[in-house]
């Protein structure tokens, strides 16, 4: 978004696109932090983007209309849904599938500073969120005396774990990259560092077994990118890998890692009961339900019935205990499929390759590192049924595609 030369003060700020960047500022930050209340920071994006000058909505049109596709077929999935009241609900929930595409691809992209910015904030809302967990934590633990209040859902009271640990993922990825390109002064690069050590060690906390194995992904990312960029052997290489080695530390020592990896062998073994199943096992057992509903609802059930579908089929197959939690098909691929159909599963997952040419000829590796986030987290998870996932997802895929300005590459170090 190059800035024009605008009257200064509100209405300049509003005219010329730099209000409209503070708010995605705003709201890249308030995503980690808060739950209940993002709705108002992306009611001011929407506001200062109305004021917003637009002037490549035409060149956009088609990445625009891909990206919004899944939100249309929700719209389309309502003419054939039972459940009206929860059909509109999943439309509510969303929205930002529509919004942030339309948002971000119709005015000018950011420059490679202002762009970065979006991210430093994230970035401090994270660190905001992560002290908060702890603090959070802290207080809970003096109640109760139960360590598990420093764990899972204990150590993250505002998200999921499982989503708190796919930010913590993505943002340190971003901050990785900061420091292999030395955009960063070297006053700041020791608190980064640090930064980054926190972020990973409460990995730890989060105990999620989707983190851990984004935290593998972060890895070989890494090295991939220091293999292309050939920067493998430098200084900033060696202190990764002494963080990654303190994370493995932590992980073998982790009061409930054994116990999570034995029991999700026992899942995959089929040993869990009925009456008490594990997280893993639930997962399968959706899983395989959805499998052959699809194939028995090939153009789906509809966008409101498949909660109603899911239950049915629990009961009918003796798992009482799934159809009372009400259990989705936690994998985002068969939700959409079962909900929709094979046509807009295939739709979906257009929308999610269709940025990779992007990527190849931009060499933009945040990107792929976040597309790579956001398809182990889809295969694990119904991300776009909480707001955790689809504003995150939402936001960030707009704002990484229609906002990233190759062509303004004046790099100013953080001061």
């Amino acid at each position: 978004m190059i800035l024009s030369k605008n009257p200064s003060g509100f209405l300049g700020a509003l005219r010329d696109g730099r209000a409209f960047l503070w708010a995605t500022i705003l709201t890249a930050f308030c995503i980690p932090v808060v739950k209940n209340g993002i709705q108002f920071p992306i009611i001011l994006l929407f506001i200062t983007w109305a004021f917003a000058p637009k002037p490549i909505f035409r060149k956009n049109f088609i990445p625009i209309l891909i990206f919004v596709s899944i939100y249309i077929m929700h719209l389309v999935g309502m003419l054939y849904t039972e459940n009206l009241n929860r059909g509109f609900a999943d439309l509510e929930q969303k929205l930002s599938l529509f919004l942030f595409p339309v948002l971000f691809g119709s005015v000018q992209g950011f420059t490679s500073t202002q762009y970065r910015r979006v991210f430093w904030a994230f970035a401090a809302g994270m660190l905001v969120a992560v002290i908060l967990s702890y603090a959070s934590s802290i207080v809970n633990y003096r109640i109760s005396s139960d360590i598990l209040d420093f764990f899972m859902s204990g150590f993250s009271p505002v998200h999921h774990p499982s989503y708190i640990s796919m930010y913590i993922n993505f943002i340190v990825f971003f901050i990785l990259i900061e420091l292999y390109k030395g955009r960063i002064q070297p006053r700041w690069r020791i608190a980064l560092w640090m930064i980054v050590l926190f972020f990973i060690i409460s990995l730890l906390f989060s105990a999620s077994k989707a983190g851990y194995i984004n935290f593998i992904f972060l890895v070989g990312a890494v090295i991939m990118f220091t293999f292309f960029q050939k920067k493998f052997f430098t200084k900033t290489t060696a202190i990764f890998t002494s963080i990654v080695l303190i994370f493995f530390v932590g992980f073998f020592i982790h009061p409930l890692t054994n116990d999570q990896i034995t029991q999700a062998a026992e899942a995959v073994a089929g040993s869990s009961t009925a009456g008490e199943i594990e997280s893993s096992r639930a997962r399968m057992i959706a899983w395989e339900i959805a499998v052959d509903e699809i194939k028995l609802n090939p153009f789906g059930v509809g966008t409101g019935d498949i909660n109603d579908t899911m239950v049915r089929r629990f009961e009918q197959d003796g798992y009482p205990v799934l159809a009372a939690t009400g259990l989705n098909p936690h994998n985002n691929f068969l939700q959409i499929g079962l909900a929709l159909g094979i046509p807009a599963l295939l739709i979906f997952i257009f929308s999610l390759s269709y940025p990779l040419g992007r990527i190849w000829r931009h060499k933009n590796w945040l990107y792929f590192f976040f597309l790579i986030t956001i398809a182990l987290h889809f295969l694990v998870e119904s991300m776009l049924e909480k707001q955790s996932g689809v504003i995150f997802f939402a936001f960030f895929n707009a704002v990484l595609f229609f906002s990233y300005s190759p062509e303004s590459r004046q790099i100013k170090t953080l001061s």
